[in-house]
């Protein structure tokens, strides 16, 4: 006997009223910058952590941009040995100090972690591991107790290890998360609850969503979301719930267990066709609603069409995609470079040709999104038992098919021109496998899809 969990879905459109304000960040040594990040930091200031380097003197920088009376004021904070590919992290304690997590080689000739703590004018540099596997993409976090704690990805001969560190007055302390990943792995992110224990979420080898909570020291649980995606970007809110957008190919999705259990919906449907979506980051403003940024490129990947798009969530369904001023070629950092301040203001920097620009929201985002006219769309899609039910707006040429978890088309259920009104087209459930399923319609201008699991 089979049993099918069904997911519903109804198409609504909020048109997005957040408005941008951009500003050029300019370093006065000219060098070009690369890639970028932003930090809040206790008092709600801005912080830009970028790369810089000029290629003909081969020399790489990691560099802090903060705000002054009147410009930015920007330091040196280590020189780098690859800024393209480098990922880092940053942070801010409870008295306001910075705290940057960054790769480096070390004495073994490898990429280490390193940590860089503001003292003064100057930074004090720490190699954290200094040992011959390699430490990459760390995503720092300082608790209210003021310790410093990273997750990070570590190299090994059997593929990478997920390594949670922290960092007191004994010194520096790691242990492992997940050990003996495969090389796939794309993206993890990680949040700290109200007594400082940390909560790592990271994409598995089965290219599912897995969640890895501390239960005690050298002790984690682990378990599947059985959600597929990866790259997710995760908040904690003031009730201990957790908020994650992520990527699930080629839309960005959302989840959330606000209700007690996790509950995705899709954020974003990417059917533009020839775009790429990428880095999605979500921030919470005050009032609890979600935000997500990503970024988007077109094949082929040195077209210079890059654009950073936004949407919110109100009223339980989120607005359309807005792009982010200015109208150029933009390159978003890896690690949350979308913030929103205890007012509701939201932050994100990027680089443009090379040139570091900071974005502000005009006002507080949950203003801006908050009684919005919602207009209902007369197409809807539903999936109730065997059965997909939808109404058309207009006779248009459709086509609906079956996804497997991993993103495999399984098979096409119907396609046709069908008059516009109210269709109901059946699932042949017969050679189904017990698992997750996603149900996908495109009609015209309209793609919409619904997860189906089946479970025998």
């Amino acid at each position: 006997m089979k049993k099918v969990v069904l997911a519903l879905l109804t198409i609504v459109l909020i048109l997005s009223a957040v408005q941008w304000d951009y500003e050029q960040v300019i370093d006065e040594t000219g060098l070009p910058a690369h890639i970028s990040i932003l930090a809040l930091d206790q008092e709600d200031n801005p912080h830009i952590l970028f790369t810089a380097n000029d290629e003909p003197q081969e020399v790489n920088v990691l560099k802090l941009a903060s705000p002054g009376e009147e410009d930015w004021f920007i330091v040196e904070v280590d020189e780098i040995s690859q800024y393209k590919n480098l990922n880092f992290s940053f942070d801010f304690t409870p008295s306001n100090d910075v705290m940057i997590a960054y790769s480096q080689v070390g004495n073994s000739g490898n990429l280490d972690l390193y940590l860089a703590c503001d003292s003064s004018t100057l930074f004090d540099i720490t190699n954290l591991t200094d040992d011959p596997l390699l430490q990459l993409d760390p995503v720092v976090h300082v608790g209210s107790d003021g310790v410093v704690r990273i997750v990070y990805r570590e190299q090994a001969d059997d593929g990478f290890n997920i390594r949670y560190g922290w960092r007191d007055g004994e010194g520096f302390h790691c242990e492992s998360v997940k050990d003996s990943m495969s090389t796939h792995l794309r993206g993890f992110d990680f949040v700290l609850d109200a007594e400082n224990e940390p909560h790592v979420f990271y994409q598995g080898d089965d290219a599912m969503l897995w969640y890895a909570y501390r239960v005690s020291e050298n002790n984690w649980s682990i378990e599947s979301l059985e959600l597929s995606g990866y790259q997710p970007s995760v908040m904690i809110d003031g009730a201990g719930y957790f908020h994650i957008g992520y990527m699930n190919p080629p839309d960005i999705y959302y989840v959330t267990n606000g209700s007690g259990a996790w509950q995705e919906e899709p954020a974003a449907v990417n059917n533009t066709g020839d775009q790429n979506w990428e880095r999605p980051s979500l921030a919470l403003d005050p009032e609890g609603i979600p935000h997500i940024t990503w970024w988007t490129w077109t094949a082929p990947y040195h077209v210079w069409s890059n654009e950073v798009f936004y949407i919110g969530r109100a009223g339980g369904t989120w607005s359309e995609p807005d792009s982010l001023p200015p109208n150029e070629h933009k390159m978003l950092g890896q690690v949350n470079p979308f913030q929103i301040d205890t007012e509701g203001y939201g932050h994100i920097c990027f680089t443009i040709y090379n040139d570091l620009y900071y974005v502000k929201t005009t006002e507080p985002m949950h203003s801006s999104i908050a009684d919005q006219p919602v207009e209902e769309n007369s197409f809807a899609f539903e999936v109730r038992g065997s059965v997909v039910h939808f109404s058309l707006p207009e006779s248009s040429y459709f086509h609906l098919d079956l996804y497997d978890a991993t993103g495999r088309r399984v098979c096409c259920i119907a396609s046709g021109v069908y008059e516009s009104g109210e269709h109901s087209v059946p699932i042949n459930q017969a050679e189904l496998s017990a698992g997750v399923y996603f149900v996908r319609l495109e009609a015209a201008d309209y793609t919409s899809s619904a997860k189906l699991v089946v479970i025998r």
